[in-house]
């Protein structure tokens, strides 16, 4: 799976540098973790490749940048290849 996000701010500028965190539990019983973070470029783009098709439980993307941030839920069964516009407010 991947997933593909956009950030820009309230007036439509991309954001450079937001944080993007995911924390996966996926495998036999759980037992694999996946913790990755990334951060958008110039274009305020970010994209994680080789996600698991399957997880255990459920698991957010966490936008952050400065005060601001957003949680945005991951759900490979139903999408497998979400694409994500993240707008966070101007400070």
């Amino acid at each position: 799976c991947t997933a593909d996000f956009v950030v820009t701010d309230s007036s439509g500028k991309a954001i450079y540098n937001a944080k993007i965190e995911i924390l996966l539990k996926y495998g036999f019983m759980g037992l694999h973790r996946l913790d990755a973070t990334t951060p958008t470029n110039v274009d305020g783009k970010a994209r994680f490749e080789g996600l698991p098709e399957q997880i255990k439980g459920t698991a957010e993307f966490k936008v952050t940048h400065g005060d601001e941030s957003k949680s945005l839920s991951f759900d490979p069964q139903s999408d497998c290849h979400p694409h994500h516009e993240v707008v966070l407010a101007e400070k």
